[in-house]
């Protein structure tokens, strides 16, 4: 059984393994107990505060950065806005009425909804009038047919 050092650990640790040696690794540390140790001792390094070493104005540039990052404050609508809407609103609302849209909309709904009825109609008819029924009769002739079309004495037997 091949061991690994703890350098090859520490690339390990720090994700810059190719990721069939990590796989290979990975079931490696699953069987040796040594190398299991000598991982996690990279690791706990790895993790240790003492090892980091922060600028004195770090605290500084973070700040800066969220700043730069904090959104701007959603300005309240005032009511002129809100009367600017009123009247565009209203705007449309009298072209499409001078223009007629409304009307032609009046006219022509009745027309479509009628078609629609209409459809809804035939279908009932088409049902009520037994069409199930008559699918069947058609299909129970078609299966007789077969039965007793000469030639065929094996299937009547």
């Amino acid at each position: 059984m091949r061991h690994y050092t703890k350098y090859e650990w520490s690339q390990y640790s720090h994700d810059t393994v190719e990721s069939t040696k990590r796989e290979v690794m990975e079931e490696h540390l699953l069987k040796c107990n040594d190398c299991l140790e000598r991982y996690l001792s990279e690791v706990k390094k790895f993790d240790s505060p003492e090892e980091i070493e922060l600028s004195e104005d770090f605290t500084d540039q973070v700040l800066s950065k969220i700043d730069f990052y904090t959104p701007s404050v959603k300005r309240k609508t005032t009511r002129k806005t809100l009367f600017q809407y009123y009247v565009v609103a209203a705007s449309i609302t009298m072209l499409l009425m001078y223009g007629g849209f409304f009307q032609m909309l009046m006219e022509e709904l009745p027309n479509f909804t009628s078609g629609i009825f209409q459809t809804t109609r035939q279908m009932e008819n088409v049902v009520a009038s037994g069409w199930s029924q008559r699918f069947m009769d058609a299909t129970v002739e078609k299966i007789n047919f077969v039965y007793t079309e000469p030639g065929r004495d094996d299937l009547n037997d």
